[in-house]
């Protein structure tokens, strides 16, 4: 018995060599005319050659951040030198003094204590006419 694949490949098998010819024929329909030889292969000189503009792109940035730290702000040097930077111990005591402040101000407000409500805690009296079901 076949199987579907086969019957329908019965089917089709004398149309195979005519899309084989229109295959073909745009294949070379695509390609340039002048150009029938393979490219040679890349080399490293061709490599360096087409990452120029990448290279020159990274040369600006870097030229940009470089003038962008040339500002007024001073030397740093300087300021390690003078001494004028605070001692490492005073940077946990300010670390713990900002945690302390964030923790007082995240806390929820306090709630004021809840009074009781005096409720009337009475049940419903019974009309008159009304039976009793549980009797």
């Amino acid at each position: 018995m076949k199987t579907p694949r086969e019957i329908l490949l019965a089917r089709h098998a004398e149309a195979a060599d005519e899309l084989d010819a229109i295959r073909e024929k745009i294949v070379v329909g695509m390609a340039p005319a002048g150009k029938t030889a393979l490219r040679a292969p890349a080399t490293f000189i061709d490599f360096l050659l087409s990452l120029r503009w990448h290279a020159a792109g990274l040369c600006a940035a870097w030229l940009f951040i470089l003038l962008l730290g040339r500002g007024d702000a001073g030397n740093g040097r300087s300021v390690i030198a003078a001494g004028d930077s605070p001692a490492p111990l005073n940077y946990f005591v300010e670390l713990r003094k900002y945690r302390r402040e964030f923790a007082e101000l995240n806390q929820p407000p306090p709630h004021p204590p809840l009074q009781p409500v005096p409720h009337a805690f009475t049940l419903p009296r019974r009309r008159e006419g009304e039976i009793d079901a549980i009797a």
